[in-house]
């Protein structure tokens, strides 16, 4: 074979949820076979994988079963288990980003420090003693400051604002009770796991910028997206592209966000979450190694989106031109307060009416409250004309379950 010859791949993913699911007409696209692994049997990217694998992330057959049938491993979810990669790194299986990459992120003390060891602006942190002993003041924070569990925790799950002593007094009560029955909140019933401490920023914004690396070490990254969080379920709400700052701004969120992934040294796709603080300063938040909630308007908005370069740069691709085609926002579709059992949509027909609007469905077979279940994305010429539009579309469409929850 000739050195620029492509042998197209069969790529393992492991986790099987709406990411993986939205990586296979990429995967098509590009000729290029997807061995999914998920616990769930009917998980979203079941039915459209070339082979769906059912089987425990954590569990060592199930991974060195997905290894064997497959030229490498990547993931589309960071709950795994680093230890059984490391051995399967160690016997031949190549795994984009490494194990060393994963584990790096998935303990989000190890990530700061990381980070912060090579210069890069982070919030002020420190580990978490034993959850009885939490003090913050005695560690030299001030309130308000924000507690968040090193392992685990996404979607505001495992991170919690402390705004006073009392808050902190509740926590230490929540650790002492344990994570058995009577925990009062998912925050409280993960004390008892290693957690850590950051300053609480002044934020301007919110930015994701997704960064990719390909097999020779060139970085190339997206522009900025501007994030927007749901107030009360500290999710991720809305993300709007192009982010409307000034250049010398935007030009600062891609230098920091490609300099930690060079920091990494990771290959694939990894979503740089930044703060832009309202002094004009940036600090790093978290990263994810894999796409991303925040990147899903790629999909519209640019030439290249973000689930194909992924497997561009995993794949020894070059990577694809990441110039923004249209102003997009995108909205996430959540469970209505009450909605529980088999998911159903409500207003669809009337938010696919508006035009320009398109709606994205993950094939979830149970809805939760609060749960993400789809999105919408909205592309216009002008970004006003598409917030107007993903406003619009949004307060259209409901997702409710066949079972709803007793509010009274």
């Amino acid at each position: 074979m000739r050195s620029n010859d492509f042998q197209f791949p069969r790529v393992g993913v492991i986790g099987g949820g709406q990411l993986a699911r939205m990586m296979l007409p990429a995967a098509r696209r590009l000729g290029i076979r997807l061995v999914v692994l998920d616990p769930t049997e009917n998980a979203p990217a079941a039915a459209g994988a070339d082979l769906f694998l059912q089987g425990d992330l954590y569990d060592e057959k199930a991974l060195r079963r997905l290894s064997e049938l497959v030229d490498f491993l990547t993931f589309e979810i960071e709950h795994t288990s680093t230890e059984v990669l490391a051995v399967l790194e160690s016997e031949g299986t190549v795994i984009r980003p490494s194990a060393t990459v994963l584990r790096s992120i998935q303990d989000k003390l190890t990530q700061k420090q990381l980070l912060s060891h090579a210069g890069l602006p982070v919030p002020r942190f420190a580990t978490v003693p034993e959850p009885e002993r939490l003090d913050p003041v005695a560690q030299g924070f001030a309130y308000p400051c924000v507690w968040k569990t090193r392992f685990g925790g996404y979607d505001g799950r495992g991170v919690r604002m402390l705004r006073n002593a009392s808050d902190c007094e509740e926590l230490r009560a929540g650790a002492g009770a344990g994570a058995g029955a009577g925990a009062a909140t998912s925050a409280t019933a993960s004390a008892t796991a290693a957690a850590m401490l950051e300053e609480a920023v002044d934020i301007e914004a919110e930015f994701a910028v997704l960064v990719a690396r390909d097999l020779t070490g060139e970085v190339l990254s997206y522009p900025p997206l501007r994030m927007r969080f749901h107030d009360e379920a500290n999710v991720l709400d809305v993300v709007e592209l192009p982010s409307e700052l000034d250049p010398s701004e935007l030009n600062e969120l891609c230098r920091v966000a490609e300099e930690a992934v060079r920091v990494l040294d990771g290959v694939g796709l990894f979503a740089v979450e930044l703060f832009l603080t309202s002094g004009g300063g940036v600090l790093i938040n978290e990263i994810a190694p894999r796409p991303h909630n925040s990147g899903h308007l790629t999909i519209e908005a640019c030439y290249t989106d973000q689930f194909e370069q992924h497997l561009r740069a995993v794949c020894g691709l070059p990577l694809g031109a990441v110039a923004v085609k249209t102003p997009a926002v995108m909205c996430n579709l959540l469970g209505h307060e009450t909605a529980v059992g088999a998911p159903y949509l409500s207003g669809a027909q009337d938010a696919l009416r508006i035009p320009g609007v398109n709606l994205h469905w993950y094939g979830k077979a149970e809805v939760r409250p609060g749960r993400k279940m789809g999105h919408i994305t909205a592309v216009a010429p002008e970004l006003d004309d598409a917030r107007e539009r993903c406003r619009a579309a949004e307060a259209l469409v409901k997702v409710y379950g066949s079972v709803q929850e007793d509010t009274q």
